[in-house]
């Protein structure tokens, strides 16, 4: 039985994970706890990490990709608005 501390919060199995690592760039499953990835690999060997009340979710073959965060601005818009009264 593994400690509570190393047990995944979610495993997502039986997907294709792109990693965006050289080394590695595809993945069958992943885990993930509090919010950070535990494992990643074979479906086998992340499945293993399991505890008794993880969830584990099966992908169906689906494609996981990293998340993607766009923080970009309109300038022009941004500047005109901070001459705006805003009520």
């Amino acid at each position: 039985m593994q400690a509570l501390a190393t047990v995944p919060d979610l495993i997502l199995h039986n997907g294709q994970i792109y990693t965006v690592d050289a080394s590695m760039p595809w993945a069958e499953a992943i885990a993930i706890r509090k919010h950070r990835i535990v494992a990643l690999g074979s479906n086998r060997d992340v499945l293993a990490t399991a505890g008794s009340t993880t969830p584990c979710i099966d992908l169906g073959g689906r494609l996981v990709l990293p998340g993607f965060c766009d923080a970009h601005i309109h300038l022009l818009s941004y500047a005109l608005g901070l001459h705006e009264l805003r009520l």
